[in-house]
């Protein structure tokens, strides 16, 4: 919020000790993405990143708000690199959502091979982390999607709703679900009338 931006913003300008820059810049960072002002967050990022005296944990909090400022930005390539460099060195939460916005950057230029085998290494690999998990069955499902795999998309689908621990996951599953049974509908009713059409034409 606006309060959060200014206390860091002073912080910074009267900072003495690196410490107390490194604790302006990260919460200038993090507020920056939450309110979605996603260039702030990726300069704060760089500008805590080239501190060569901040711990492991801030440098891969940092690298993690590069990459996903830059996805949404709509800087693709860019973010691919950084996010790699975080599934390369972190093998924790960070690194599981790094792997899934990889995951996603394959979908979105419709490399759905390379994403759905980015998003089996993400359930492979990072199966402590239920969210990430579940972000990844839903993005495996559109995937199916997009591939005309719809019996895949719906049983991905099913299984979400069944065995995710997540209210959230099982939600928008839920929501998914419903897509694809609306378009099937949608698309029976359209072959009935094809049908009705060329059987009255053939009168």
């Amino acid at each position: 919020n606006r309060k959060a931006l200014d206390y860091f913003s002073l912080l910074k300008k009267s900072a003495n000790s690196n410490k107390e820059k490194v604790n302006a810049l990260n919460g200038l960072m993090e507020n920056m993405y939450i309110l979605n002002r996603f260039d702030s967050a990726s300069f704060y990022s760089e500008d805590l990143i080239t501190n060569h005296r901040i711990s492991n944990e801030i440098e891969a909090s940092a690298t993690l708000h590069i990459g996903r400022s830059e996805y949404w930005l709509g800087n693709l390539d860019e973010s691919f690199d950084w996010l790699l460099l975080l599934v390369n060195s972190a093998p924790d939460a960070r690194g599981a959502e790094a792997k899934y916005y990889i995951s996603k950057i394959f979908y979105d230029k419709k490399d759905y091979t390379q994403s759905l085998k980015s998003l089996f290494e993400l359930t492979e690999t990072y199966n402590a982390y239920d969210k990430w998990m579940g972000n990844a069955f839903l993005l495996m499902s559109d995937n199916y999607l997009a591939t005309d795999e719809l019996f895949q998309a719906e049983a991905t689908l099913n299984s979400l709703i069944e065995n995710s621990p997540l209210d959230q996951v099982k939600e928008e599953a839920r929501k998914k679900l419903k897509k694809i049974e609306a378009a099937k509908k949608e698309e029976l009713v359209t072959e009935k009338d094809t049908i009705k059409a060329v059987d009255k034409n053939t009168e």
